[in-house]
């Protein structure tokens, strides 16, 4: 009995261990979804979508004085609930006390857009958008962490630092340096080197005025370019005052002798260029006014040569090319008035109306006008400006412009300077703003 009961046991066995094949047509299949199960593990996220600021061409740099506006996307795949209590600006680790406007500019059930206006950000760093944490959730109750936004923007609220060093090169030619702390912008006309910190330009002439530096972020700092000892050109200017010696030209200006003193005006002025530019290349003229009014002629003192009354030449200009010149210490020399228009006794050049004591000791004549003018002007320009004791200095001239407060009234004092013509806007303001004044630095 017990040996049936095992064979039974061993072929049931067997039958369910066995592969076997099903010869039927059709297979039926059956399946029915008892629940679905949705689980939210996401947390709401941030992101800038757009920011723009007022320092335009240098946007990712930013001062005080600049307005930065960011838009920040705040979202979730599921409702959203707002529970932010501020957004918090950071410069570097430093939390910042700018003025900050905040609002909404869009709002679904899955996202909220935000625009932060930022202005007088003192600080100096990266600037950082911080949203604190648990400031949104969903309806899953997955709260936000804490999210640090970059916004690509520096904050620099310092000047640059900027000293000028100069170089002489072997043509006699200045190469002036501006030597910056930081990055810069460029300056119009100047070479600026890989570091963004140090331009460059040539000068042939000296001239001292300043200009403004601008780092990216906008902060400037104001530099004395002072170029000096460059002989290039080799421009030399004297003039003959009211009874005195000849003067030359010191620091650009020539005359005003003594303040508060009338007498001391221009009587004639030589000018003279190196051998570096054409002998036309600077080119003068000037306005005489003498004793022996129109259509008169005189000779000057110490040098002989004629001029006249009004305009010297009576035409177009004097050059060292096209006009007699005279040899003053062993140079040559182009010539403009006359020294000793106001001796006592001196005559026109037929030996007519000699000058009477009285009108003499007034000083009443000399150059009244002056033009003066360069062969061309593709690199430099030539600027200058009168003075008168009574009243400071006029409105500064330039490339010909005719410089003259009257006819009948010599000039007393004047600054000449040849530059490049991407400074000439500088130094014509700065020379500008000496209106009026008094000032000889």
């Amino acid at each position: 009995m017990k040996f049936k009961i095992c064979i039974i046991l061993t072929i049931v066995f067997v039958m369910f261990n066995w592969n076997y094949k099903s010869f039927a047509k059709y297979i039926f299949k059956y399946e029915e979804t008892i629940f679905e199960l949705d689980i939210d593990r996401t947390l709401p996220k941030a992101e800038v979508i757009q920011i723009t600021n007022t320092n335009a061409g240098y946007e990712n740099y930013a001062n005080k004085s600049h307005e930065i506006l960011i838009t920040i996307k705040v979202f979730d795949n599921h409702q959203l609930i707002n529970n932010l209590k501020d957004f918090e600006i950071f410069v570097n680790t430093k939390e910042s006390d700018c003025t900050k406007e905040t609002k909404i500019l869009e709002k679904t059930e899955n996202y909220i857009i935000y625009q932060l206006k930022l202005t007088n950000i003192l600080e100096e760093g990266e600037l950082f958008i911080k949203i604190p944490e648990n400031s949104f959730e969903d309806n899953s109750k997955n709260k936000m962490e804490e999210c640090l936004l970059k916004t690509g923007i520096f904050i620099d609220n310092t000047a640059p630092v900027v000293n000028y060093s100069q170089t002489i090169k072997s043509n006699g030619k200045v190469v002036a340096n501006l030597i910056s702390n930081e990055e810069v912008r460029n300056l119009d006309g100047w070479l600026l080197d890989d570091t963004r910190k140090i331009h460059s330009k040539e000068f042939i002439s000296d001239v001292s005025y300043h200009r403004n530096i601008i780092d990216l972020a906008g902060n400037i700092s104001n530099v004395n370019i002072d170029v000096k000892d460059a002989t290039y050109l080799g421009l030399e200017i004297k003039a003959h005052m009211s009874s005195s010696a000849w003067q030359t030209t010191e620091s650009n200006i020539i005359g005003r002798m003594e303040k508060g003193n009338y007498k001391y005006k221009f009587e004639s002025l030589l000018f003279r260029t190196g051998e570096n530019v054409a002998k036309d290349y600077l080119q003068v003229s000037g306005y005489v006014h003498s004793h022996w009014g129109e259509g008169s002629t005189a000779i000057a003192s110490q040098f002989k040569v004629p001029y006249y009354y009004g305009y010297n030449p009576i035409s177009g200009y004097k050059t060292m090319e096209n006009t007699e010149l005279v040899n003053y210490n062993g140079k040559e020399y182009i010539h403009l008035g006359g020294e000793g228009i106001n001796y006592q006794g001196n005559t026109d050049i037929n030996g007519n109306h000699p000058i009477p004591v009285e009108i003499a000791r007034q000083y009443k004549y000399g150059i009244s006008g002056i033009k003066l003018d360069l062969k061309e002007h593709s690199e430099n320009a030539i600027i200058y400006q009168i003075f008168f004791d009574d009243t400071g200095w006029l409105e500064t001239c330039k490339n010909g412009e005719m410089a003259m407060r009257s006819e009948t009234e010599p000039i007393e004092a004047m600054r000449v300077a040849v530059i490049p013509n991407s400074e000439l806007e500088f130094v014509l303001r700065e020379w500008n703003e000496d209106i009026g004044t008094y000032n000889f630095d």
